[in-house]
């Protein structure tokens, strides 16, 4: 197994730069510069609809995946893919100790925020979703 150094020396610095370079410029022709009016709003501010939490996977990338267009979703990035695969109780468990804050609770009492869990698999391509359904009564106060 090679250490973190030996790989480190042998990336070639130009490479990097010039893959990040063009990666940008081709961001800018195809997507910046044909949707001004889509940057144009974002300048202005954002007010996504969707929050996705993913794993920090660099093969599962939430926007690409879900079809997100830029200022759509706020996604969080899952260190060390906390939550297994399997475990669709991880994920419910997740959503409702999203309850512990008032303006959830608020939205979800407003129906101006619904909660959903989902779950990608890498290996088969799949997709699945879930509707989660929460009691929710007043917090007690002491």
């Amino acid at each position: 197994m090679a250490n973190a150094t030996a790989v480190t020396r042998e990336i070639d610095q130009l490479v990097v730069d010039d893959r990040l370079k063009t990666g940008f410029i081709q961001f800018k022709k195809e997507v910046y510069e044909k949707k001004p009016d889509v940057f144009g709003e974002l300048k202005e501010g954002q007010s996504p609809k969707y929050m996705v939490f993913a794993c920090s996977d660099s093969r599962v990338c939430p926007s690409h995946i879900l079809n997100f267009q830029p200022g759509e979703a706020f996604a969080f990035r899952n260190v060390a893919n906390l939550v297994p695969p399997y475990d669709q109780e991880a994920v419910n468990v997740s959503l409702g100790n999203l309850l512990t804050y008032p303006f959830v609770r608020e939205g979800l009492a407003n129906k101006t925020l619904a909660l959903q869990g989902a779950h990608y698999d890498f290996v088969t391509g799949s997709f699945e979703t879930w509707g989660v359904e929460f009691g929710l009564t007043e917090p007690v106060k002491v």
